[in-house]
Formats: C-alpha cells, structure tokens, sequence
C-alpha cells in the first residue's frame, strides 16, 4: 500500500487518521464476517466513499463482490479528497476492476439502477446536518430488502437519527470504535426490513 492515501479527517492529524481507520477496520470485518459469507458476489455502495478507505475494505473481504463508491469530492471533511485519487487508490491495490467511483451529492437521488446487497459509509453523515436525512432516505431506497448498511460516525444528534433510521429498518448491532471526545465514533449496522 505505498502509493496508497486515504487521506487525513478534519480536526486530525495523518496519524490519528491512520489511527481511526486501523479501528475502523478490524471492527468493519467482524461485522461483515456476521453479514455474508466471504464468496458472496455482491453489489456494495460507499456512500461517501471519499479516497476509497470503506471501498478497499469491502472490495478485499468480499472478493466476489463489486464497489461503486460516490461522493461530492469537494467537502473540508476529508482534506485533499478528489474523485481521480480515489481511483488511482484502487490501481494501486490493484482494485479498479473491481470499483468505479462517480461524482455524486448523497442527498441527490441515485441514478443507479442497481439495488445494493450492502451500503457502507465512515464518518460521512454527520458533515451534512439536517441534509443528512434525505441522504439516509437515498441510501435505503437504493438498498434491496434484506440488505444491509454499515454506518460508522459521530452520530452528534443520536436520537434524532436513531428514530429515521429505525422508522425504515432494523438495528442488528453497534459498537464503539473509539468513545474519545470529539471522536465518539460508532458502527452500527441496519438491517433493511425486520427480522424473521
């Protein structure tokens, strides 16, 4: 991964960045170990895919599976962030065939004509305020029933989100990935649906 950057947060320095995502990571795979099975050919979205930290994960656990990563690329959140690094990330690990990343505002609706197995974001949401739940409505209109969405962020307005986001889906789980102040970073993964 030497020619490989996914960038710095705001509010961070390179090495809490770094920091932030090693957590993330290991969190992120015990969550998909619980979700599908590795051989899976899934269709996953990164809905604010940024320089394609979320997209690298799923795309090296799921290798069956195809990412499309969007994002507006031009947000403070995540310095340096562009749509042409995120793809020359992926040449890099050798990933392209299996990503494509599009330039897209998350509280637009998507054009895609495909229902995702699995969306996916890391610290996103709360950047947008009050947009964020438009964002969400696009992000569950995209997902198949059944399917899944693996959020990691701050969650600043806990409750507010939590009562959208149940009113459309399922709560399976949640973990703390840091409890640190400004970065009280959390996963929690939604189920599409209720269960059986």
């Amino acid at each position: 991964m030497n020619n490989v950057n996914f960038g710095t947060y705001h509010h961070s320095t390179q090495e809490e960045s770094d920091h932030i995502r090693s957590m993330v990571e290991k969190k992120v795979h015990s969550i998909f170990s619980k979700l599908y099975p590795i051989s899976s050919a899934l269709q996953i979205l990164d809905a604010g895919c940024g320089l394609g930290f979320m997209s690298y994960l799923a795309a090296t656990y799921y290798p069956q599976s195809f990412v499309t990563g969007y994002d507006n690329f031009n947000d403070e959140s995540l310095k340096g962030s562009s749509l042409e690094k995120a793809i020359q990330n992926m040449k890099s690990l050798g990933l392209e065939n299996r990503t494509k990343f599009k330039k897209h505002d998350l509280t637009e609706s998507f054009d895609s004509e495909i229902e995702f197995d699995l969306v996916i974001s890391n610290l996103v949401f709360h950047n947008m305020g009050n947009d964020r739940f438009k964002a969400y409505e696009n992000v569950f209109d995209s997902l198949k029933e059944g399917g899944y969405f693996v959020i990691g962020d701050l969650f600043p307005e806990n409750s507010k989100d939590m009562k959208f986001l149940l009113e459309r889906s399922t709560l399976l789980m949640e973990q703390p990935v840091t409890g640190e102040g400004k970065w009280d970073l959390r996963l929690k993964t939604f189920l599409k649906g209720s269960l059986k």
